[in-house]
């Protein structure tokens, strides 16, 4: 009986293939096939979309996670080559620097061509702060000796005061304990400047004869009476003058033509020509 019914199943079967190939093949021959596959078509539409967005959605996404890698990689490189022109910008700068500070002491050279120069660096100041005291990386090898001038390309910086083997300490002539024989270079009136720094001003210029013309103004540069500094180097301007008749002398107070707080390199001089 089974064997009957799976008999009679596979015979309906193979009816049913016949007839549905024969009439496929009819509905193409009429080209009426062709709207059976577009009805397929708007069927399937409403799966295809969504499918179709997703893997849309699914490729921007992979896209934009390279776009950001790619983003983040040439931010970096961007980002070594600005530190690089950077140091590059500093180490320029400080050439620059060297070179502007090599051709002033040059030009002091060239202004007093009968000084012998020993050009120094700078590499200590006083502890406390103070800029009444430099030290500078030369010394009794070099052939610095105490009581030498110590000059920068604008004028008189100070003295040298103590001297080992390899560096020195100058007394700059701000510090109270400076004394430095000079002139107001229009008149020639001698005097004496002395440091001011402690007692809040910074140059002061003694011993003025009462009668000589002294303003404000005015230029002071060293004399060479004692034989410790050369004549002539720029010590300051006169900002003003303080006079009493009853006083034999005169003082006039002085701003000094170097920017000691901003000294690197100063020049010993150690002799002359």
């Amino acid at each position: 009986m089974n064997q009957l019914l799976t008999n009679r199943k596979t015979a309906i079967l193979a009816v049913v293939f016949v007839i549905t190939s024969v009439s496929l093949i009819l509905l193409d021959q009429q080209h009426q096939f062709e709207s059976i596959k577009g009805m397929l078509a708007r069927l399937s539409t409403p799966v295809q979309g969504p499918l179709s967005q997703a893997g849309k959605a699914l490729s921007g996404l992979t896209e934009n996670f390279r776009d950001q890698g790619e983003l983040r990689a040439e931010n970096d490189r961007l980002r070594a080559a600005v530190e690089y022109l950077t140091a590059e910008n500093v180490q320029m700068v400080e050439l620059q620097r060297e070179n502007e500070d090599l051709r002033r002491q040059l030009g002091f050279q060239q202004a007093h061509p009968t000084l012998i120069g020993l050009p120094v660096e700078i590499i200590g100041r006083e502890p406390s702060g103070s800029i009444n005291y430099i030290e500078v990386d030369k010394g009794s090898n070099a052939g610095v000796k105490k009581g030498m001038p110590v000059v920068d390309s604008a004028g008189l910086v100070g003295q040298v005061m103590e001297v080992e083997p390899e560096r020195s300490r100058i007394l700059l002539i701000v510090d109270i304990s400076s004394s430095v024989p000079a002139k107001i270079q229009n008149s020639r009136a001698d005097g004496i400047v002395e440091g001011a720094a402690q007692r809040g001003g910074q140059l002061v210029m003694k011993y003025i004869p009462q009668g000589e013309k002294v303003q404000p103004g005015d230029w002071v540069i060293t004399s060479s009476l004692g034989g410790v500094f050369p004549q002539g180097l720029p010590i300051g301007k006169v900002t003003k003058v303080n006079q009493k008749d009853s006083d034999m002398t005169q003082e006039a107070e002085v701003a000094p033509v170097v920017s000691f707080s901003r000294l690197e390199t100063v020049t010993i001089v150690i002799g002359e020509k």
